[in-house]
């Protein structure tokens, strides 16, 4: 949990989020273990020169997003997020309460015991088509990019009732904004170009939603 600071930076600072080893992409970087063994709150270095302070310990994070003075805003704080200064609609959950609160009760029935439960066997075959996918190529294969990404992206679209066909669409873009190695500029477009893909569906009535399908925030799809 890092909240904003210092706007003008400090290249002393040790960078946010830190690098990886090379050895092994799922070990944490070495950096994180030291400052949980220290009082759990560090000053880094955000991408764009920004100053933030990271939450390490695990009290302490809940003790951070627990408080109301917290905020997960990303248009009212758009400097800790690349982009989000440039993507203009509010997102779920980047919202605070009671905003938040109230969609989050709107969607409680979309994820009931029984309602999963319907959704078991096609999250089932999507495991078991992209393992075997993984499996087919060779002794290895990118986990993150043949299965973390896709997979949750896939899922979501069952749940918001994306036809099949344009799942193609929804899963191209998802994982663009969820990418760590693309611009702000390419997440911004892609956030853009899915939002107006959503509103498409609502209009459609495909899928449903409280937000006014006629926003001015609305992009169209491609």
């Amino acid at each position: 949990m890092s909240t904003a600071t210092d706007p003008t930076g400090n290249l002393d600072l040790p960078p946010y989020p830190a690098a990886r080893s090379s050895r092994c992409p799922l070990d944490l970087p070495a950096e994180y273990e030291q400052w949980r063994l220290g009082d759990g709150l560090q000053k880094v270095r955000l991408w764009n020169g920004e100053t933030a302070w990271v939450v390490t310990r695990y009290e302490d994070v809940k003790f951070v997003l627990s408080d109301q003075r917290i905020s997960a805003d990303t248009i009212r704080y758009p400097r800790m997020h690349p982009g989000s200064e440039q993507m203009q609609v509010p997102a779920f959950p980047r919202m605070d309460d009671p905003e938040h609160a109230r969609i989050r009760l709107m969607m409680t029935k979309d994820f009931t015991v029984k309602r999963v439960e319907a959704m078991r066997p096609q999250v089932r075959a999507l495991v078991d088509r992209f393992i075997d996918e993984m499996t087919a190529k060779g002794d290895s294969a990118d986990l993150i990019k043949a299965f973390a990404l896709p997979m949750p992206s896939l899922v979501i679209s069952l749940l918001l009732g994306v036809p099949y066909e344009d799942h193609e669409f929804f899963q191209k873009h998802s994982i663009t904004i969820n990418q760590p190695d693309v611009t702000p500029q390419e997440k911004s477009q892609a956030s853009a170009e899915l939002f107006g893909f959503l509103m498409e569906l609502v209009q459609r009535g495909v899928i449903r939603t409280s937000w006014p399908p006629n926003s001015p925030n609305r992009s169209t799809r491609p």
